[in-house]
């Protein structure tokens, strides 16, 4: 029986730890390589390519666009309303809980409109999220692209240096049964596990917030 597992990480509390190194999660693709479909209006276009053009130039992760099917699929939503704080979202999943199968991540262009978040900004928020599909998580320190309200700071050694290590530790030779929980200085919650069947599924979600304004509420799922 396939079993799923939803876990969500979110920002609950400000953190002043600053990483070395930002950390990364359980889950990986099986080589620093994927093949991406980007779809959606024109600023998300430039956006998304944008940001692929950037990770691509590190040379520690290659992006492939492709027309067809592909293992990531890159676009955007719009909510203002119970999305207000949320300026991006990434899924992943797998079937053994260390390969990625298959990533779908998109940015609220609503929120980047509502907020006036710059071209730049956009791509960004781009950029941060497909570091969540390479399997990076958050970074504590604001010098990283993966700060969770992060619209200023792109790709940066720490982020690099993370993917590189990532993706040198040797995968499994099978499945595991564990699920490795990893601190990364903010609160994850796991939820919607049901009877524990095998293999499982993963389904590991996250959400980027905006900066804080007055305004701001934050959301914990």
């Amino acid at each position: 029986m396939l079993t799923s597992l939803i876990l969500i990480s979110s920002f609950l509390i400000p953190q002043q730890a600053r990483a070395a190194v930002t950390p990364f999660g359980s889950l990986r693709f099986p080589q620093p390589t994927a093949t991406i479909n980007v779809s959606g209006p024109a600023a998300t276009l430039t956006a998304w390519n944008t940001a692929i053009k950037a990770w691509n130039k590190t040379g520690v992760f290659t992006f492939t666009k492709v027309t067809g099917k592909a293992q990531i699929k890159a676009d955007s939503w719009s909510n203002l309303t119970t999305d207000k704080n949320v300026a991006g979202l990434t899924q992943l999943s797998s079937n053994n809980g260390v390969t990625i199968d298959s990533a779908v991540t998109g940015i609220n262009t609503a929120v980047l409109k509502f907020y006036r978040y710059s071209k730049s900004s956009w791509a960004i928020v781009a950029e941060h999220e497909l570091g969540h599909v390479i399997g990076l998580q958050h970074n504590p320190s604001k010098n990283s692209v993966m700060y969770f309200q992060n619209r200023y700071v792109g790709i940066q050694a720490v982020d690099t240096q993370s993917v590189r290590e990532h993706y040198r530790t040797p995968l499994p030779l099978g499945p595991t049964r564990t699920l490795a929980a990893q601190a990364t200085g903010f609160h994850t919650t796991i939820c919607g596990l049901g009877e524990f069947g095998w293999p499982p599924h993963f389904v590991l979600m996250h959400r980027t917030f905006v900066p804080w304004t007055a305004s701001s509420i934050f959301m914990t799922e």
